[in-house]
């Protein structure tokens, strides 16, 4: 509904879903960062959020408005569309 609302596109959201089942970056080793720590996660892995830093224009929205206020999004079911 607000497909220019949002400054990450689609990418990141396909990205992120695809890593964190992989065990590519250890951001998603563990059930909480205080268990990344204990078991030295950092220090043999590369964190996601420093990769997709390291690539911003790779996941930026393109067509991204900055919004003034808050957005509502429409729940209706009549309103519901599957992509």
């Amino acid at each position: 509904q607000f497909a220019t609302a949002f400054e990450v596109g689609q990418e990141l959201l396909l990205e992120l879903i695809e890593v964190a089942h992989v065990c590519k970056f250890g951001t998603f080793l563990f059930n909480s960062e205080c268990e990344r720590r204990r078991a030295g996660v950092h220090k043999r892995t590369v964190s996601f959020w420093s990769h997709v830093n390291s690539n911003p224009d790779k996941y930026r929205n393109p067509h991204y408005q900055k919004h003034a206020g808050l957005i509502f999004p429409e729940t209706s079911v009549r309103r519901l569309c599957v992509w």
